[in-house]
């Protein structure tokens, strides 16, 4: 979604709070009288969802829900958001409908309702048949291990999110091959100690070669589904293009398109802190709403520029305040605990707020930046993080050029 001027954001926030109370009883029905589907992502899983090289946000996901909103009658319009504030932004009505590689799981089933699962797929990790490596039973056994993967694959996604950004294996132990038999040539001449493959292209070109086994302890799973606010309507619609796309091949052709792709992984997901399975069992044991022992919903959507716009030229050296303004969506009041952090980009650093902001009203987040002295374009995003340190609400970036001396 492109930034927008502050009028026009205004009258889209005040456009969505006149949806959610019509939806009360039939979000189709608003959606479709509105003709806007808004979905919400986190654009940093490829192939599913991700910036292109012309910065637009593209992929499996968003392709598949173009494809529904066009047989439904509504254009759609895409949301940069936090990957851990998906569940609450939909629950508050931010958006329409969440995705982006969004797993289910016993916790989030419980505050949304999901679709059918659209994607499923299960990766093996393999090594040697004569390795003696005992019984793997836990990730952090892969520690120091040399891991090889098929470049810009979903499962070089996999390791990049579930190994290296948790800090289980360091960046250089991530070793990509152009195609899957050169790994497995690798792990064959010692370059690497696993290999992450696909299962079926496991079964099918390699396991009767009797050379390897695998690491039957640790498979790698991916389950994906699209998910709206508790009771919508749109989900059982959203099913049914699904299931039409399904039988029709269109989404079979949609997800060759970008599978027969390979991308450059540079920012893995970086995933909220996972509760304890003490504390999961306490929250998904009880029948009742996650948020009825009186806990809120965190949700922030972002109302414009106040300095810097997008393609502003500083010069390299320079220093200068970037201001954006956001919106507090959520049931949530903001306090000095609450902080802005960078998600990606060349500045580093994370902003305490200065000022509680209540449900509903807005804050001017500043922050002084200085233009690195090479010229070119670069950009820095940022994201709002409760005490606890779950990032929620739009992405915000700065965007600028350095020109030549």
């Amino acid at each position: 979604m492109k930034k927008k001027s502050l009028l026009p954001v205004v009258l889209w926030l005040f456009f969505i709070s006149l949806q959610v109370v019509a939806a009360a009883d039939d979000h189709l029905s608003a959606i479709k009288s509105g003709g806007v589907l808004y979905f919400g992502t986190s654009p940093d899983y490829v192939p599913f969802v991700f910036y292109d090289d012309q910065g637009q946000i593209c992929g499996l996901d968003v392709e598949l829900i173009r494809e529904a909103g066009s047989r439904m009658g509504v254009t759609v319009e895409v949301l940069d958001l936090a990957y851990d504030g998906l569940i609450d932004a939909a629950r508050v009505g931010q958006v329409d409908l969440i995705g982006g590689a969004l797993v289910k799981t016993e916790a989030n089933a419980s505050q949304v309702d999901f679709s059918r699962i659209y994607y499923q797929g299960t990766g093996r990790i393999v090594t040697l048949e004569s390795a003696d490596i005992g019984t793997l039973d836990s990730t952090e056994i892969l520690n120091g291990k040399r891991i090889g993967v098929q470049q810009g694959t979903n499962f070089d996604q996999w390791i990049r999110t579930n190994l290296v950004g948790p800090g289980v294996i360091q960046t250089s132990h991530v070793v990509p091959y152009p195609v899957v038999a050169d790994a497995m040539d690798g792990l064959k001449k010692g370059a690497v100690d696993f290999v992450l493959l696909d299962q079926y292209t496991y079964q099918r070109y390699f396991q009767s070669s009797g050379s390897y086994q695998i690491v039957s302890a640790l498979p790698v799973r991916e389950a994906f589904a699209f998910a709206s606010r508790p009771g919508s309507s749109l989900i059982p619609e959203i099913n049914r293009q699904l299931d039409a796309m399904i039988l029709d091949g269109t989404a079979q052709r949609i997800a060759e398109a970008f599978f027969s792709r390979t991308y450059p992984i540079q920012n893995p997901r970086m995933l909220a802190p996972q509760v304890s399975d003490q504390l999961l069992s306490a929250e998904t044991s009880s029948d009742s709403d996650p948020h009825s022992d009186g806990s809120c919903l965190n949700a922030m959507g972002f109302l414009g520029d106040i300095t810097i716009p997008d393609g502003s030229r500083i010069h390299g050296g320079a220093s200068f305040t970037k201001t954006w303004r956001v919106l507090n969506l959520g049931t949530c009041t903001w306090d000095e605990q609450y902080r802005f952090v960078r998600k990606n980009g060349p500045v580093i650093g994370g902003y305490p707020l200065t000022a509680s902001v209540s449900p509903g009203g807005f804050y001017d987040f500043s922050v002084v930046m200085t233009a690195p002295e090479a010229a070119g374009f670069y950009k820095s995003s940022w994201q709002l993080q409760t005490p606890e340190g779950k990032n929620f609400g739009q992405t915000i970036w700065v965007h600028i050029e350095v020109p030549e001396r």
